[in-house]
């Protein structure tokens, strides 16, 4: 029987956005555009400086991600330190999983 897909949500505090600037999260899984920020989950900004997105990924996946600041003029600012890592949930039960994170840049 496989896994069910599970709705990953990605939620930051980023007030160090500019108009026009967009937050992405990037990552090695195709879903997340395969380390692209050209590719990856825009982060919605309306309730700014809360930033928040939603990707469909497989149960079970471990993925790495990082956040990027892609500003309006077409720089692009990677989010300082290690990936962030999470392994999505295999129990069937589980069709959600959210992280929140404080980006660094």
């Amino acid at each position: 029987m496989p896994l069910p897909a599970v709705e990953l949500t990605i939620g930051a505090d980023c007030a160090g956005t500019g108009w026009g600037d967009q937050l992405v999260a990037v990552g090695d899984a195709p879903e997340l555009g395969a380390w692209d920020p050209a590719r990856g989950v825009r982060l919605d900004g309306t309730a700014w400086p809360r930033w928040s997105g939603r990707v469909t990924m497989p149960a079970g996946a471990r993925i790495r991600y990082k956040l990027v600041l892609v500003r309006a003029a077409g720089g692009v600012e990677w989010e300082k330190g290690a990936d962030r890592e999470i392994v999505l949930p295999t129990d069937p039960g589980l069709t959600t999983a959210e992280v929140d994170d404080a980006p660094g840049f």
